[in-house]
């Protein structure tokens, strides 16, 4: 039986599917659509469907990236160049923590994972905070740098680890970034933060908005291109995707707003 996430939007015309990593089958119909027709839909698009499934992983394993949402031996935060082997190591303790300092012998690049380490829910966990605090700690004083690089200024930042976008800007002046641009290469983090920065002067993705950001970044647009990949460089676990809600309960691919 195919499992498959449905999204209803008011602006589609027609059913619509599509085929990502982190969501797997997404069937997008217009409100009121019968959705006992979704079968019928998806058999005749049984073929599109596998090539696609099997384009997915291809590419995922391509850039070595782990497709059967297991524990990583090793994590590789390509944004600040840095690499990082995990072990685990268990103890009397039922919560689990991760961080490189844990231990006096500890060694650098090592990062150790303790506690109730037989639990791979409660260590992914674990392991998506320690990513928060490395996001916090990389990702703010960049945005900083840049704006003051730019003259593009911006009220607050806050580090979140959202399914929905790379990065937003809000009326409020705050810039919201994902922990988990540290997976990605440089270049498409700076492209993030300066899209961000943006949105200071353009809230909305308007013509003035893409002209001043292609300004600050000639290559705005093939970087806009790549980012649209960028999820390939996402091992499972930083999401939390093996323990994903059921199908019907979506968590959308990220971008930039």
């Amino acid at each position: 039986m195919e499992t498959y996430l449905i999204r209803e939007s008011a602006r589609a015309k027609h059913v619509r599917l599509h085929v990502s990593a982190e969501e797997g089958l997404v069937v997008t119909v217009p409100r009121g659509f019968d959705r006992s027709e979704i079968p019928t839909i998806l058999a005749a698009k049984r073929s599109w469907i596998e090539r696609s499934e099997r384009r997915i992983e291809e590419e995922r394993a391509a850039v070595g990236l782990n497709t059967e949402g297991a524990l990583p031996e090793r994590i590789d935060l390509r944004a600040i160049d840095e690499d990082w082997t995990v072990e685990y190591c268990p103890t009397s303790s039922p919560w689990v923590a991760a961080g490189p300092l844990l231990l006096p012998e500890s060694r650098p690049g090592h990062l150790e994972v303790r506690g109730g380490v037989g639990d791979p829910r409660a260590c992914g966990a674990a392991l998506r905070r320690w990513v928060f605090r490395k996001g916090h700690a990389h990702l703010v004083p960049w945005l900083g740098g840049l704006s003051e690089e730019t003259g593009l200024g911006f009220g607050r930042t806050v580090v979140r680890n959202p399914r929905t976008r790379w990065g937003s800007y809000s009326r409020k002046e705050t810039v919201s970034l994902n922990q988990n641009l540290l997976f990605l290469p440089t270049h498409l983090v700076r492209y993030v933060l300066l899209h961000e920065l943006c949105h200071s002067v353009h809230l909305e993705h308007s013509a003035q908005f893409w002209s001043l950001l292609r300004d600050k970044e000639p290559r705005a647009d093939a970087l806009r291109d790549e980012l649209r990949l960028a999820w390939r460089y996402l091992p499972d676990w930083t999401t939390g995707r093996q323990d994903r809600a059921p199908a019907g309960e979506p968590a959308p691919l990220p971008w930039t707003g």
